[in-house]
C-alpha cells in the first residue's frame, strides 16, 4: 500500500510539474504610427514674372509653376487671391493701372479678387502625390501707360478636402 501512495504521490508530482511546464502566460501591447497630413504649395515664379510687357500686352504668358504636394484622401483645392483685384498697381502713381487675368494650371483665364477663389480641385488622391501646374498671366497693351513699375502680390494656397 505504501508503494501505491509513493506512485500517486510521484505521479501527481510529474503531473503538476507538467501542467506548469505546458502552462501558458500571454500579454498584448498596442503598437501604433500616425501618417501627417502633407499639403503645400511651393511657388516657383519665373523671370518672365518681373518683365511683363505691359505697352505691348501679354497673351498668356508663363510666369510660375506650382507644385502642389498632398496626400489627403479626398483630394485638395488651390485657390488663389490678388493684392490689387487683378490689377497691375504703378509703384509711384497708386491711381494708375492695367488689368490681368491670371490662368492656373490650363484653366480658363480668370479676373482675381482680393479674396480666395477655387482655381482648382483635386477629389481624390491615391498617396503621396506632387502635381505641377503652370500659372499664365494675360494683359491687353497700354501704350499710354505712364512710366514706372507696375506690381501685385498673387497669393497661392492649398486646402485639403
Amino acid at each position: 500500500m505504501k508503494n501505491i501512495f509513493v506512485l500517486i504521490a510521484a505521479f501527481l508530482a510529474v503531473s503538476i510539474k507538467t501542467n506548469f511546464v505546458f502552462a501558458q502566460n500571454s500579454a498584448e501591447f498596442f503598437i501604433a504610427g500616425t501618417v501627417p497630413l502633407i499639403n503645400t504649395a511651393e511657388v516657383v515664379p519665373l523671370p518672365e514674372s518681373q518683365s511683363l510687357n505691359i505697352l505691348e500686352g501679354e497673351t498668356e504668358r508663363l510666369v510660375a509653376r506650382v507644385n502642389e504636394t498632398s496626400n489627403s484622401p479626398r483630394g485638395y483645392r488651390v485657390l488663389v487671391s490678388s493684392e490689387n483685384s487683378s490689377r497691375l498697381r504703378n509703384t509711384s502713381q497708386p491711381n494708375a493701372f492695367v488689368n490681368y487675368t491670371l490662368s492656373y494650371g490650363g484653366a480658363r483665364p480668370v479676373v482675381l479678387a482680393n479674396s480666395n477663389q477655387e482655381v482648382k480641385r483635386v477629389p481624390s488622391v491615391d498617396g503621396l502625390v506632387t502635381n505641377v501646374s503652370e500659372v499664365r498671366v494675360s494683359l491687353d497693351k497700354e501704350p499710354q501707360a505712364l512710366v514706372g513699375t507696375y506690381t501685385d502680390t498673387v497669393s497661392i494656397s492649398i486646402s485639403a478636402d
